[in-house]
C-alpha cells in the first residue's frame, strides 16, 4: 500500500516544482499614444540591483504582444518587468538606487496578473492589470460624457461670504416684494406696509415619501388659504425636494402637479418596467460613476425618477432649486 503512495506523492510534487519554476507568459497591450521598450529582470530589492533575463523588445503604440517569462528563482529575488521610452536604459544591470523612468516596474510573480496594460491614466503613464485599464478606460468615456452633457461639470462653486444678497436675488426679492404684500394683505386682511414685508421661506425636510407627500400637502395647503404667493424662499433636502424639484420641472401649479403625482403613482414604481431595466443596465455599464456594483438602490432611484421626473429623466443634472423663483410667481 505504502509502495503505491511514494511514487504518486513524487510524481504531484514533480508536476508541482516543474509548474511553480516553469517559464510562463505575459500579455501586454500598449494602449499610450506612443512607443514603450519593456524587459524582464529579477530584482533583488535588498540588494538593490535588478539583472535582466532577456532582450528588451519593443511595444508599438495600439499594439498586443505575449512573450515569455523567465523563470522564478525561489527565495531570491522577484521576477519584475522594467519599461523605457529609450531602450539604452534597460541595460544589462539596473542600480536601483539611481534608476528613474516614467513608468514604475511591475512585479511578476507566480500569483500577479500577467495581462497587463501600459496606459495614461491621471496625467501619468501606468503599466496595470487589463481589468483595471478597462475600469480607466471607462471612467475617462465617462468623464468625457459628463462634460459633454452636463454644462457645469467643471464649473467652479463660489459661496458667498458677504452679508449683501447677489445681484440675481437682489432682482427677485425687488419683483417678488409685490406678489408678497399683495398675499399678505389678503390673508391677513389688513394692509402691510412695503417697508415690513417680511421675507418668507419654506423648508422641506427629508424622509422619503412621507416627506414627499407631506410637502405636497403643505404647498397646496398653503396655495388653498393663499399663502403660496407670500414665499419668497424655498428649500429641501431629501423626500422634501422630490416635491420640490419635480413641481419646478412640471411647470404646472401647485393643484395639477398633485393631481399628477397621484395619477403616477397609482400605477406603482414597477411602470414601465422595460425602460427602467434599461436605465438600469445603462447604469451598471458606468459603474465607475458609484465607485461600486450598481443594486437595489439604484433601481429604486430609477424607479422614482420613472415617477416623479418623467419629463427631465434624460436630461441629468439639469435641475436646481433656483429654479423655484419660476413657480413661485
Amino acid at each position: 500500500m505504502h509502495a503505491y503512495r511514494r511514487p504518486l506523492f513524487l510524481s504531484l510534487l514533480t508536476v508541482f516544482t516543474v509548474s511553480f519554476l516553469s517559464a510562463a507568459h505575459v500579455d501586454l497591450e500598449n494602449t499610450l499614444d506612443i512607443c514603450v521598450w519593456a524587459a524582464p529582470y529579477y530584482h533583488y530589492a535588498r540588494r538593490g540591483y535588478a539583472l535582466r533575463a532577456a532582450q528588451p523588445y519593443k511595444l508599438e503604440k495600439g499594439s498586443r504582444t505575449s512573450q515569455p517569462l523567465p523563470r522564478i528563482k525561489p527565495l531570491s529575488c522577484n521576477r519584475t518587468m522594467f519599461f523605457s521610452q529609450d531602450k539604452d536604459e534597460l541595460t544589462k544591470r539596473i542600480d536601483l538606487t539611481t534608476y528613474t523612468s516614467a513608468i514604475a516596474p511591475v512585479h511578476v510573480g507566480l500569483t500577479d496578473p500577467k495581462k497587463l496594460s501600459l496606459t495614461q491614466h491621471d496625467g501619468t503613464m501606468a503599466v496595470v492589470p487589463r481589468s483595471k485599464a478597462q475600469e480607466i478606460a471607462q471612467q475617462e468615456a465617462f468623464r468625457a460624457r459628463l462634460e459633454k452633457e452636463s454644462s457645469h461639470y467643471e464649473t467652479e462653486a463660489f459661496v458667498s461670504t458677504t452679508s449683501d444678497l447677489s445681484r440675481d436675488e437682489k432682482t427677485f426679492m425687488e419683483q417678488r416684494r409685490s406678489t408678497n404684500k399683495q398675499a399678505l394683505t389678503t390673508f391677513l386682511d389688513e394692509p402691510v406696509s412695503s417697508s415690513v414685508t417680511p421675507s418668507l421661506g419654506l423648508c422641506a425636510s427629508g424622509g422619503g415619501f412621507r416627506a414627499m407627500l407631506t410637502t405636497l400637502g403643505v404647498l397646496r395647503g398653503l396655495r388653498e388659504i393663499g399663502l403660496l404667493n407670500a414665499l419668497s424662499y424655498a428649500s429641501g433636502v431629501s423626500g422634501g425636494s422630490w416635491a420640490l424639484l419635480p413641481w419646478v420641472a412640471e411647470k404646472n401649479t401647485i393643484h395639477e402637479y398633485c393631481d399628477l403625482i397621484a395619477t403616477r403613482l397609482t400605477k406603482g414604481i414597477s411602470a414601465n418596467i422595460r425602460k427602467q431595466y434599461a436605465a438600469f443596465r445603462e447604469l451598471q455599464k458606468n459603474e465607475c460613476a458609484l465607485g461600486r456594483p450598481a443594486g437595489m438602490v439604484e433601481w429604486f432611484g430609477i424607479s422614482l425618477r420613472n415617477i416623479l421626473l418623467p419629463l427631465v429623466a434624460d436630461k441629468k443634472q439639469q435641475l436646481t432649486l433656483s429654479g423655484i423663483k419660476d413657480a413661485l410667481h
